[in-house]
């Protein structure tokens, strides 16, 4: 594909567009085949929703994003290899190294969510206030540009980003 012609604004918003959202990295976010408890996979989906709306406040860096999978991986894996002789822990030392591991990420994972102070938050949210405001600014039309702002302040509510 030819984008010689393209302006530099419009490719960034691409790029931004494609990899900018959570749900970008959704295709690495998946069980292996051999996990086939129905019960678990659809549990692995609802932790990582869980996850992600708990989080959904803190802003995380792809680093943290793709802790949430390992998280969730590693958690279902060792319930599915508890549960499976076939598949499972053939020495006890192996279920606790195992756990040992899962419960590492998962607290490097909460001193992460711990370390955001509400000050950050309040400061990021002026930031955030002023550029939405700057944005809304530019909407001519006043039915539209009061109703975005609407959007925005149940948005922000409903997310637990303002009061």
């Amino acid at each position: 594909m030819d984008l010689s012609g393209v302006p530099t604004g419009d490719l960034n918003a691409e790029l931004l567009r494609r990899t900018g959202s959570v749900d970008s990295l959704d295709p690495l976010f998946g069980l292996p085949s051999w996990v086939d408890d129905p019960v678990l996979r659809d549990q692995y989906e609802i932790i990582v929703a869980r996850l992600r709306r708990e989080i959904e406040h803190v802003p995380l860096s792809t680093l943290q994003q793709l802790r949430i999978e390992r998280i969730t991986f590693n958690y279902i894996v060792l319930k599915y290899r508890e549960a499976h002789a076939d598949t499972g822990f053939e020495f006890a030392d192996q279920l606790k190294d195992w756990s040992t591991y899962w419960a590492a990420i998962t607290r490097e994972f909460d001193l992460v969510l711990k370390a955001w102070k509400p000050r950050d938050q309040d400061a990021i949210m002026a930031v955030v206030k002023a550029l939405v405001t700057e944005i809304v600014s530019t909407v001519d039309n006043s039915e539209v540009r009061n109703d975005l702002v609407r959007r925005f302040v149940d948005s922000f509510q409903r997310a637990g980003l303002t009061k």
